[in-house]
């Protein structure tokens, strides 16, 4: 009988000791199923952050290429308008020349004593420039008639223009 509690004690502390062994074991199992749980969250969690990087990188090219496009546009666009600027400002100049050539034969097919105020009024009003340019174009012998017939205040403003300029 001795022999059968012994043996009784010897399973009792045995099973316990097996039991709390067991439980410890549970207890672990679970933290490391806890474990398992969170590093596959973590990888997930990595796989998304992953995957929107990527979708960064491809909205960056994306916009890359769109930028560079727009950059292309206007750049055509720029070198149009440049054309168009170039072509007006060519217009322009011929039309000037255009207005210079045609007043400079009416001011010649005038009579002296009326084209010699004009220069006087142009002189007066300080646009010696204007002056100029229309003396500079007339007949030489048209032009010292036109002088004899200013007022001598203008023709001396005239000719020192006149003179500066063939010195430059």
């Amino acid at each position: 009988m001795k022999k059968l509690i012994f043996t009784l004690c010897f399973f009792s502390l045995t099973f316990s000791d097996f039991s709390l062994k067991l439980e410890n074991l549970n207890s672990e199992n679970n933290k490391c199923k806890d474990l398992i749980q969170k590093e596959e969250y973590i990888n997930l969690l990595d796989k998304k952050i992953y995957l929107k990087d990527e979708q960064l990188k491809l909205n960056v090219i994306k916009f890359d290429k769109e930028k560079n496009k727009l950059i292309e546009e206007l750049n055509l666009k720029q070198k149009k308008y440049e054309a168009l600027f170039n072509k007006n400002q060519m217009l322009l100049q011929e039309i000037k020349q255009e207005i210079i050539t045609r007043t400079i034969e009416q001011f010649q097919k005038m009579k002296v004593k009326k084209s010699a105020p004009i220069l006087d009024g142009l002189i007066v009003e300080g646009e010696v420039q204007k002056a100029m340019l229309l003396f500079v174009k007339l007949k030489k012998s048209t032009g010292t008639k036109i002088l004899e017939k200013m007022e001598a205040d203008n023709s001396s403003i005239l000719m020192k223009e006149l003179l500066n300029f063939k010195e430059q």
